[in-house]
């Protein structure tokens, strides 16, 4: 046959190698990442909410015994894990890629009738990209919030495509009500999602009926929320203080940085919806108007959660990533164009995939740059704060430490600190039952002058200067401020300055990254 007509491969045979790469690459890439990441310990702000969370399984009540402001959602995520899976830092882990199972199970579920394939890419795809990030987004509340942002999208796809059954819009309900309770930002979510449903339902009646079933899918979680704070004598009362006046507060503490806000939106665009985007615009596709409806939402949703948190930590972009990588398992499929155009789109995709994956879970510099530090912080760093501890106890003198230990055995040690995930880590492995309410330094910083504030600084010096523990513990980090701001709280404002002159000595001060003060009581 002349070789001018002879066929050129179909676009499915094309795919088809496509996607075997693909696969291949990032099967590789997932035992690599899932070798070198089992043993990450417990740390950085999960281990804040993991530490709050034990304490709530053994007997403290949130928000009265313990000043955080996490949504109690995310506690309750935790305290299955503790419950579920165990105390140690490998069950802590299994936790982890336990939700991240959950995210793939949820991108194979949306794309498993359009391309089988690219469902179990995408969902490997997502799960590589997180171990590619490392230990310090290990079961952060974006990423949590992922699994219940997908099977919401499919419910409402379901209900999309069927729009006289309003059972998935009571599940979709359902999902939101309680990421909502995980991060308050599920509500934009909501709402977008809500604004299209009410454009595309007919007649009134059944729009009602679809805001009735929503409403009462979201209502059911936050009741069941609420009334298990109700449970717990002072709860509630001391989580509406905190979410009525700390929570604004606390919103405006970091300025918001609007050049590596959008250096990271870019990099995202780059890496996985710049091609895709010229594809689904310019190529054309044969996609779904509903899928293209959601995914519209759900990207629009992800920059929303990304951007109105202001703080430019990378974990908040999760679910942004996640609906980039739901439209690569839904548009790559089912493309259509000219042959050699297919060609060069396909072959550009790839080599993104495979440049992203040789920066991240494939490399070994990557992940060995994460294991480094491991060591560090659970054979050096800890171990290392405990001793400085209990050297510190030994400083108090014994007619001081024995009654107190008598009657507080596990409340010896005080710790406060703005951001040190470390710190509240080696609270959770030592048993550490902080005496005082507030684990963080916030009231001591001057950064809000508020009336609130004020009070709660007054509310902090009430506890510490009655209960006295025996050892207290101050981080350094002064998050989203210059470092050592605690410090100079405490050494120049008079009745703090007054209250460690006359009860403590300062038996350890480190420096560097994690530079910390022991102090010991001695009156």
């Amino acid at each position: 046959m002349p070789a001018k007509d002879r066929p050129f491969p179909t676009l499915p045979s094309l795919v088809s190698i496509f996607v075997t790469l693909y696969l291949l690459l990032l099967c590789w890439s997932l035992a690599w990442g899932l070798y070198y990441s089992i043993n990450w310990p417990l740390n950085s702000d999960a281990a804040i909410m993991h530490y709050v969370a034990w304490r709530i399984l053994n007997g403290a009540i949130p928000y009265r015994d313990i000043f955080e402001n996490d949504p109690p959602g995310a506690y309750l995520l935790h305290m299955f894990c503790i419950t579920v899976f165990g105390r140690g830092d490998l069950a802590f882990r299994l936790f982890d890629l336990f939700f991240c199972a959950l995210s793939a199970i949820g991108f194979m579920a949306l794309g498993w009738n359009r391309s089988r394939r690219f469902a179990i890419a995408g969902a490997l795809l997502f799960t590589v990209c997180h171990l590619s990030e490392g230990p310090l987004n290990m079961a952060e509340r974006d990423f949590l919030m992922v699994p219940f942002l997908l099977f919401a999208t499919y419910s409402l796809r379901v209900f999309l495509n069927s729009p006289k059954k309003n059972i998935p819009l009571f599940i979709f309900g359902l999902l939101t009500g309680y990421a909502f309770w995980i991060k308050p930002f599920a509500g934009m979510f909501v709402a977008m999602s809500v604004m299209v449903l009410m454009v595309k339902i007919q007649p009134v009646a059944q729009k009602i009926k679809a805001l009735v079933a929503i409403g009462v899918g979201m209502l059911l979680p936050a009741v069941c929320i609420l009334a298990w704070l109700y449970t717990l004598p002072g709860a509630l009362p001391a989580f509406w203080d905190i979410a009525i006046h700390f929570w604004p507060v606390y919103a405006n503490l970091q300025p918001f940085d609007y050049r590596q806000t959008a250096n990271l939106i870019v990099k995202g665009i780059l890496y996985f919806g710049g091609p895709l985007l010229y594809i689904f615009g310019y190529g054309g596709t044969r996609i779904a108007p509903t899928d293209k409806t959601l995914l519209i939402i759900g990207v629009a949703y992800g920059i929303f959660h990304y951007l109105v948190q202001g703080k430019n930590l990378s974990y908040h972009a999760y679910p942004f990533f996640a609906f980039m990588v739901l439209y690569s398992v839904w548009v790559v499929p089912v493309l259509r164009g000219l042959f050699w155009e297919k060609i060069i789109l396909h072959a550009a995709l790839l080599w993104l995939i495979i440049s992203y994956g040789s920066y991240n879970a494939p490399s070994i510099n990557n992940l060995e740059r994460f294991s480094a530090k491991i060591p560090d912080l659970t054979s050096i760093w800890l171990p290392q704060l405990k001793e400085d501890t209990d050297n510190a106890l030994q400083h108090v003198p014994a007619t001081i430490r024995e009654p107190y230990l008598l009657k507080n055995p596990h409340q010896a040690v005080d710790f406060m600190g703005t951001a040190s995930g470390q710190l509240w880590s080696a609270a959770y492995r030592y048993g550490w039952v902080n005496p005082c309410r507030h684990i963080f330094a916030f009231p001591l910083l001057d950064i809000s002058h508020s009336t609130y504030m004020d009070k709660l600084a007054q509310e902090m010096f009430h506890d510490l200067s009655t209960v006295k523990p025996l050892v207290i513990i101050i981080n350094s980090r002064s998050w989203p401020y210059e470092d050592h701001l605690v410090y100079n709280a405490i050494d120049t404002h008079q009745p703090w300055k007054d209250f460690f002159a006359e009860n403590y000595i300062l038996t350890k001060e480190t420096a560097g990254y994690k530079a910390y003060r022991v102090y010991a009581r001695i009156q």
